[in-house]
């Protein structure tokens, strides 16, 4: 770089010292200083342009860890072992903003999604839906979990419900306000309370109505759908999936072969 760059005073390129300021480290962006020794002018810039009230430089090192999973301490390590400077002491305050980003994103991505699926069933806004949800750890001991639900027609995600038992907001407060909590322990299984919002906002943030619900075999989503009667007197109907029936029928065939076997 001090090769390439030249005094925009006097044009010299002969006696330029570039330096960075130590004191200036924001994160990764760090102040650069080129001095002119032929004609004593100097002049600085950051090294990294500011988003959102943050270098990019930064936005794009937090991103870049979470899109692997990771957070500020596998960027302390990255940052040691590549000789860069050390990452934003609050590393993790960024999350904020990309998660306004992907909100918006993830909304604008499944009202298509909802709307491809309303004109393949012939404009008709009555769509079928296949609910499933995925946890953390089986059992229900699980902290955090999630319930999608996914056109039948387009088999894209139209909605989804992210369910947790735990606050980082409240971690280590001792005098924090208590929160009610989206998900009981009888529920961290079966995601009912996940499934039930994702019903009730239908009409008015997909403008659509799931009336058909395509399960696991689990019937518990499905008896509280139909027991809160989310659209009135227009009623839900339970769709059955093949390869669980075929696969609860599996289980049960080589149960009782299994039990003819012993007698």
């Amino acid at each position: 770089m001090k090769n390439l760059l030249c005094c925009k005073y006097c044009c010299s390129s002969e006696k330029i010292e570039l330096r960075e300021d130590l004191k200036s480290r924001r994160g990764l962006a760090v102040s650069l200083g080129i001095i002119c020794h032929n004609c004593g002018e100097s002049t600085s810039t950051m090294s990294s342009k500011i988003s959102n009230k943050c270098y990019d430089v930064n936005l794009r090192l937090t991103y870049g860890m979470r899109a692997i999973g990771k957070g500020g301490a596998a960027a302390r390590i990255f940052c040691g072992l590549m000789k860069l400077p050390p990452p934003p002491a609050k590393f993790e305050r960024h999350n904020s903003l990309f998660l306004n980003v992907l909100k918006t994103i993830s909304e604008d991505s499944m009202n298509v999604a909802v709307h491809e699926a309303v004109i393949a069933n012939d404009n008709n806004s009555n769509i079928a839906v296949a609910v499933d949800g995925t946890w953390h750890k089986r059992g229900y001991s699980s902290l955090n979990g999630v319930v999608c639900a996914t056109s039948v027609e387009n088999g894209k995600v139209i909605d989804f419900e992210a369910l947790t038992k735990y606050c980082s907001s409240c971690k280590g407060k001792k005098n924090h306000v208590k929160i009610v909590l989206k998900i009981t322990k009888d529920s961290v299984g079966n995601g009912m309370s996940g499934v039930l919002s994702i019903f009730q906002r239908s009409e008015t943030s997909r403008k659509a109505c799931y009336t058909q619900y395509l399960g696991d075999g689990d019937s518990k989503g499905f008896l509280t759908i139909k027991e809160a009667k989310v659209y009135g007197d227009t009623e839900v109907e339970k769709l059955e999936c093949v390869g669980h029936v075929q696969k609860a029928y599996g289980h049960k065939s080589e149960k009782h072969s299994k039990n003819e076997q012993r007698h």
